[in-house]
C-alpha cells in the first residue's frame, strides 16, 4: 500500500492570464506566504485541469482547493465553501479529458494511489472573464486578502492564531504560479 507523502496540500485553480480566473493562483499565493514553514504542507497553484490533477493529488491526505466558479448566484468575491459530497456527479465524463473532482478522486483510489479522503473546496464568485490579462476586477481585488483570512481561521486555527501567522509575510509577492 503507498504511504503518505504530506498531510495536506492546498491548490489554487486557475489561468494566471485570463483575469478573475487566477483567484484561487493568487489565493494559493498569499496562503503559502502566511504558512511558510508548517510541517506536513504543501500549498501549489496549477493551470491543469481534468486527469492532470490526480497526479498533483496523489500522497495527500487533505485537499483544499481553491478555484473560481461562475454561478450568476451571487455578487462577484462571495465566497462558496463546499465538500466533496457538495460537487459528486452522478453523469459520465464528457471524455477522458473531463473529470470531476470526486471522479478523479476515485479513479486514484482504483489504480491504488493514496488520495485524499479529506477536501474542501472554496470557490470564488467571478463574472466570466472576457479577456485575458494578469489584472483581477476591484471586486475581486477587495476579497483577496478577507478570503485568505477565512481560509486560514477555518482550516489553520491553531497555526493562524497561536503563531500570528496573518497579516502574512509581504516579500516574494508574485502571482502564485508554483506548480504548473
Amino acid at each position: 500500500m503507498p504511504k503518505l507523502t504530506t498531510e495536506c496540500l492546498v491548490l489554487g485553480l486557475g489561468n494566471p492570464f485570463w483575469g478573475d480566473d487566477s483567484v484561487g493562483h493568487r489565493v494559493a499565493d498569499r496562503l503559502s506566504r502566511c504558512l511558510v514553514g508548517l510541517p506536513g504542507l504543501v500549498v501549489r497553484a496549477t493551470s491543469f485541469s481534468g486527469i492532470r490533477l490526480l497526479d498533483l493529488m496523489v500522497g495527500y491526505e487533505r485537499l483544499i482547493l481553491v478555484d473560481s466558479i461562475t454561478t450568476g448566484k451571487r455578487p462577484p468575491g462571495s465566497l462558496h465553501i463546499l465538500s466533496l459530497s457538495d460537487v459528486q456527479e452522478t453523469s459520465s465524463p464528457v471524455s477522458v479529458h473531463h473529470f470531476s473532482l470526486a471522479q478523479l478522486l476515485e479513479v486514484g483510489r482504483r489504480c491504488g494511489l493514496v488520495v485524499p479522503c479529506q477536501v474542501r473546496i472554496y470557490a470564488i464568485e467571478i463574472e466570466a472573464p472576457r479577456e485575458a490579462g494578469e489584472e483581477l476586477s476591484p471586486a475581486i481585488e477587495a476579497v483577496l486578502e478577507p478570503i485568505t483570512r477565512e481560509i486560514l481561521l477555518r482550516e489553520f486555527p491553531e497555526q493562524t492564531i497561536q503563531s500570528g501567522r496573518f497579516p502574512c509575510r509581504e516579500e516574494s509577492r508574485g502571482h502564485g504560479v508554483l506548480c504548473r
